[in-house]
């Protein structure tokens, strides 16, 4: 093996340990964020829902940061996102403030957050040998999965022996994320270092171009499937089967453990199949998961009682199956390099698609909300269901292999 090779090699591993630092962060933060409002500040169902709003937001105006920092190389930013993250968590774990300081430090947290989201999927598609962009994603992903699984068993004992409480003046688990992020930005300026020697790339500013509307389009209809499986998928246990908390998070590691297999052959068949069938694989996987969880919470939401052991066990498959739709985001990715005429186009094009993702997101949670009171639960599966057609469309649309772009370190 070469010299080029070893850092290549070594780039990946640093990188990997950075997605492994930052779903851990994840986990003891946003994942039990809810947790957080309710325990320290006693928020309301209403102020639940506005939290939302500020939270989100730099999911939207994020590809404008991104714009404007375009002279800086992906890694650099993504020590920015993660210092973002380590002082946003840092204020809110320890010094107690006041529910609109918390607000403001939130925002920075959540800016950090989505200042992340497309660097990782650019930086990850960068060091990849080509012919196995699925693969290395596929095993970041898994390095993903095992960081959440890791912090949701954490979390469920952390909880459970009363040594994580939201109560007291410190806040362990947003120190811990803190922490973690702290790990993940050190680790990043190792990578930058380790890079130093690769050929820099001018930086496009271009955030929106008429030809990746393919893949924005694709972004368009995950927004509205995100929203259902993050909001709706774990509402079917709370609210038609009555489970608590624990319950929900025993599920959760499940998920997660699975995740860790499945994430990696998701990488592996899109190398397998290629961009088009594998967005037809896509839209066909979603179309029947989120068809059957349909069928099982409108006969969950007709049952008389609890359900049989057969019912909860197929119930606990079909979540895990739904869940596993957050791996296509790498297909996504995919797409977006493949569609690029240019590399330095694609991480400000990610960040257009994630502002698409969240404007469908929030716009989309009200309405599915009116549907479940109105028309049941199950239709609100079905048309989730029905919007992965725009995932088959788009795979239709390239009826041809992509012409990758040539990467740039």
């Amino acid at each position: 093996m070469g010299a080029k090779e070893r850092n290549a090699t070594s780039a990946i591993k640093i990188f990997a340990a950075v997605v492994f630092c930052y779903a851990v962060m994840e986990g003891f933060s946003i994942n039990i964020f809810s947790n957080y409002l309710v325990d320290a500040y006693n928020v309301s169902d209403r102020v639940r829902g506005l939290v939302e709003t500020p939270r989100e937001l730099p999911g939207i105006f994020i590809m404008f940061v991104l714009s404007a920092l375009a002279m800086y190389s992906d890694v650099t930013l993504a020590v920015l996102s993660q210092l973002l993250c380590v002082g946003g968590l840092l204020v809110m774990g320890m010094m107690g403030p006041s529910f609109p300081a918390m607000i403001v430090f939130m925002v920075i947290y959540s800016t950090g957050t989505h200042l992340y989201f497309p660097l990782e999927s650019s930086i990850g598609m960068s060091l990849s040998e080509e012919g196995k962009v699925g693969e290395t994603l596929g095993k970041l992903k898994s390095c993903s999965t095992f960081g959440y699984f890791v912090s949701a068993i954490a979390v469920f004992f952390g909880f459970r022996s009363g040594f994580f409480d939201f109560t007291t003046k410190v806040k362990m688990p947003l120190v811990l994320a803190a922490l973690s992020s702290a790990v993940a930005a050190v680790l990043l300026m190792s990578l930058r270092k380790a890079l130093a020697d690769a050929p820099k790339r001018e930086k496009s500013k271009l955030l929106v171009k008429r030809k990746y509307v393919p893949y924005y389009m694709i972004t368009f209809a995950y927004g509205c499937q995100k929203r259902i499986r993050l909001v709706f998928g774990l509402w079917v246990f709370v609210k038609l089967l009555g489970y608590k908390a624990d319950f929900t998070a025993l599920l959760l590691i499940a998920s997660a453990a699975v995740g860790m297999v499945l994430s990696a052959q998701f990488g592996k068949l899109l190398d397998r199949l290629g961009l088009r069938n594998a967005l037809l694989f896509e839209g066909a996987y979603i179309m029947f998961m989120f068809g059957a969880f349909g069928v099982l919470s409108r006969m969950l939401a007709l049952a008389d009682g609890p359900p049989s052991t057969l019912l909860l066990g197929i119930s606990i498959l079909i979540f895990i199956g739904s869940d596993a739709t957050r791996f296509f985001e790498m297909f996504h990715a995919y797409t977006m390099r493949c569609i690029a005429e240019r590399p330095e186009d694609i991480t400000p094009s990610l960040s257009v698609g994630q502002a698409v993702d969240h404007v469908m997101a929030m716009a989309i949670s009200p309405l599915f909300g009116i549907v479940w009171a109105v028309w049941g639960p199950h239709w609100v599966f079905w048309m989730a269901s029905a919007s992965a057609l725009f995932q088959l469309a788009a795979g239709w649309h390239f009826s041809r292999p992509c012409n990758l772009p040539e990467e740039a370190a």
